[in-house]
């Protein structure tokens, strides 16, 4: 008998030993799991696929034009890297938009065909959209019949007069915004009748979650703190499960949850190369909102990268691609609020991995849209004989 108890009690210790074994692995293995993204990928950030209408429609003008040009279906394009890091130049279509009414065509990197000319206002084409209007970026003031300009901001204004603040970042009540418009009074409100007056811009503030943020924003060094400090506890307990494990974060993470710090859902496309320029009604700018005094605003920091800049994940920037001017200004988006406001800006010929805060004064290039199928009196889009509108 007494060997058999003997028996038995080294046979539950085996087994018991054998059973804390296994648990210690499926710890370590999910633990690896969720630290290189492969369990628990949700970032909360959701990547929205474009959707038109279908259909052919007439069209004319710059429409045509711009058409006629033979673009390339943007598909497998690398938005992580420069235009110039991939040699992509050219103008591309949407490749999702391709069926669509007005299938959405962009100029990226080296282009020598995409200037237009409004009065004696300079500009570059930089997309069409869903319904078929122009997108332009202020490029000068011409004193001739060309784009030969030595400057191609319309000044230098902070985005905002303070930074200690996340209601800094709205465009709508920022001093960028004032700047703007009395320049546009001054200069572009006699040529309204050209202008697409439905514009509409978009500054998207939708939040990652913390899983999000480690993916993107944080380093490598930063996510090898994962083992340190708190307890996730209760707060994620839905999103992993945490029956058998305590899951342990560090203090960076932990303001995430606690609302003190916010990361942008537009941080988190740029890094991983998927700019959109599809925007949910609530971060919309326009006329019809009350949000725009007059159709003019911001070029975003995804159409930037879509035009060829490079992404956090580049090694440089790129000083090829035709929104380069050599020095600094202004782009709508930021990357989000942990204790100060910052805003994305072109920055030389540097990747867009840093923001900036709203304080400081960069060049500014409006942005304005051309109503479909707006006629060109001459010209070629180059820089020496432009489209003229006007």
């Amino acid at each position: 008998m007494e060997k058999e108890k003997k028996g038995g009690f080294f046979s539950n210790l085996f087994t018991f030993i054998f059973i804390i074994g296994i648990l210690v692995g499926i710890f370590f293995l999910v633990k690896y799991l969720l630290l290189s993204g492969k369990i628990y990928t949700n970032s909360g950030c959701e990547i929205k696929d474009l959707s038109h209408n279908s259909g052919t429609v007439e069209i004319s003008g710059l429409n045509q034009i711009i058409r006629d040009s033979n673009p390339i279906s943007d598909k497998g394009i690398n938005y992580t890297k420069s235009s110039e890091d991939v040699t992509t130049s050219g103008l591309y279509v949407i490749d999702s938009t391709i069926n669509d009414s007005y299938p959405i065509y962009y100029y990226r990197g080296v282009v020598n065909t995409n200037y237009v000319k409004l009065g004696s206002h300079c500009f570059r084409i930089v997309r069409t959209t869903d319904t078929g209007s122009i997108r332009l970026i202020y490029s000068g003031l011409s004193s001739d019949n060309t784009c030969n300009v030595l400057d191609t901001t319309i000044g230098n204004s902070p985005y905002n007069k303070s930074y200690r603040g996340e209601k800094y970042i709205s465009y709508s009540d920022s001093l960028i915004k004032s700047f703007i418009d009395k320049w546009y009074i001054e200069n572009l409100d006699i040529y309204k009748d050209y202008l697409n007056q439905d514009i509409n811009f978009c500054n998207d503030t939708s939040v990652m979650n913390w899983y999000g943020y480690l993916e993107s924003m944080a380093s490598k060094d930063e996510k090898s703190l994962i083992d340190e400090n708190k307890y996730l506890e209760e707060k994620t307990k839905e999103k992993v499960d945490s029956s058998y494990m305590d899951y342990i974060i560090p203090n960076y993470i932990q303001r995430i949850l606690d609302g003190k710090d916010k990361y942008y859902c537009t941080s988190y496309r740029i890094y991983k190369g998927m700019p959109s320029i599809s925007c949910d009604k609530e971060y919309s700018i326009n006329m019809s909102n009350g949000k725009l005094s007059y159709p003019i605003g911001l070029l975003s920091v995804e159409e930037a990268i879509l035009a060829g800049n490079g992404s956090i994940k580049s090694s440089r920037g790129n000083s090829t691609y035709y929104l380069y001017n050599g020095g600094n200004y202004w782009l709508l988006g930021s990357n989000g609020f942990n204790g100060s406001s910052k805003m994305y800006a072109i920055n030389g010929s540097k990747p867009l991995n840093n923001t900036y805060t709203l304080d400081q004064e960069f060049g500014v290039r409006p942005v304005i849209e051309l109503k479909v199928n707006t006629l060109v009196q001459m010209g070629d889009g180059t820089i020496d004989n432009p489209y003229v509108i006007v």
